[in-house]
């Protein structure tokens, strides 16, 4: 990924779109709905508990979070649940930055005789970037009558 060293020692950067961004999130933060079905809460749970001890969330007081994303379970085929971090309203507010990754194609090219290959499971790999701090507060969830803040990048964000 063209830049990559630089997102993971800074973290995502944050540029708003205009002046009034932030207030006009600001004015929606509220509590989101919680997961209603028993079997989503149970998933949520898991998935959150995960994210908790691998530092990409952290829990935090309501106080501190300026923007509550809508967050919730989705069922996928074969029986397995994704958590959905829907961060739509944030990406209004955001300028969209875009990063090049090579295409599998662009790998093999480069591929020379004595190379070494690895299997890379990318299903976590953006919660391996930081999220700059002053994005953070924008970037909670709420569960339980609890509140959280993304700490590492997530899928939902642009």
């Amino acid at each position: 990924m063209i830049g990559a060293k630089e997102v993971m020692e800074i973290g995502a950067q944050l540029m708003w779109k205009h002046k009034g961004s932030q207030r006009k999130l600001e004015r929606l933060c509220k509590v989101t709905r919680e997961e209603s079905s028993m079997e989503g809460k149970v998933h949520f749970r898991d998935i959150l508990e995960k994210e908790l001890s691998g530092g990409v969330v952290k829990e935090v007081d309501s106080k501190e979070t300026r923007h509550f994303n809508l967050s919730y379970m989705a069922p996928k085929k074969g029986g397995k649940w994704m958590k959905v971090l829907d961060s739509r309203k944030l990406n209004e507010e955001i300028v969209k930055t875009h990063f090049k990754m090579e295409e599998v194609r662009q790998v093999v090219k480069s591929m020379q005789k004595r190379d070494f290959a690895t299997i890379l499971d990318l299903k976590s790999a953006y919660h391996h970037d930081k999220v700059e701090k002053s994005l953070s507060p924008y970037m909670g969830l709420s569960f339980d009558n609890r509140s959280f803040m993304y700490v590492g990048m997530s899928f939902g964000w642009t």
